[in-house]
């Protein structure tokens, strides 16, 4: 599962499966396994990949959790361990206020499905935008590019998202990171480079922005 809703058509079906049928998926072997613990609310969809191996930790089946606080985890999905924890906060920064949203609060951070792509760098990328903000009031939209097996960062990122579309008489529209926020999940189409990124203003008009990390 390395999208939302498991592939880009966002149907959520899994034609593949060997594992789940209808006799097992039942009231007495099927449910809850266990809670993990982050830093925020968790409005993203987990994504998850099996047999991943963790340098000095050996292979796991890999549950990636992002959080409102712009948190990104790594868990083994068997045994609820933590395997590696990142922050996409820069230096003296918080998520971002709600922006007069109710329904995301009471921090903006990491709010759409990230998507993986293994064969990205030597071990596989995680690819989500984070939202933030620093002592000055200013705020941020970064894209980052996170190692599947350690959360570092990949590529020289993150990328900050920026943008500006030319008018008539001179003036110009640039993107303003405080006035949008990111809801859709990513799709694997939008790797190897060139990402097209929809936000949803205040007013639920949608932008479209294409960036490359």
């Amino acid at each position: 599962m390395v999208t939302y809703h498991y592939d880009n058509a966002r149907t959520g079906a899994n034609l593949s499966e060997t594992v789940l049928t209808p006799a097992n998926v039942n009231a007495t072997k099927f449910g809850k396994m266990g809670f993990h613990s982050v830093d925020g609310k968790v409005d993203g969809q987990p994504v998850y990949l099996s047999q991943v191996s963790i340098s000095g930790q050996g292979t796991h089946n890999v549950l990636y959790v992002v959080s409102e606080h712009a948190s990104v985890y790594a868990f083994d999905a068997d045994s609820g361990t933590t395997l590696w924890h990142a922050s996409l906060l820069g230096s003296g920064e918080t998520p971002s206020d709600p922006r007069n949203c109710s329904q995301i609060a009471p921090e903006i951070g990491i709010t759409s499905t990230p998507v993986i792509d293994r064969s990205r760098a030597p071990h596989g990328a995680l690819y989500t935008v984070a939202m933030s903000k620093n002592a000055t009031g200013n705020y941020f939209q970064r894209i980052h590019a996170l190692d599947i097996t350690t959360g570092a960062e990949l590529f020289g990122g993150p990328a900050t998202v920026t943008a500006a579309y030319p008018g008539t008489g001179g003036w110009q529209r640039d993107f303003r990171c405080r006035a949008v926020r990111r809801t859709s999940g990513l799709t694997p189409a939008q790797r190897h480079g060139l990402h097209h990124l929809d936000f949803t203003l205040r007013s639920a008009a949608i932008h479209g922005l294409d960036h490359r990390i």
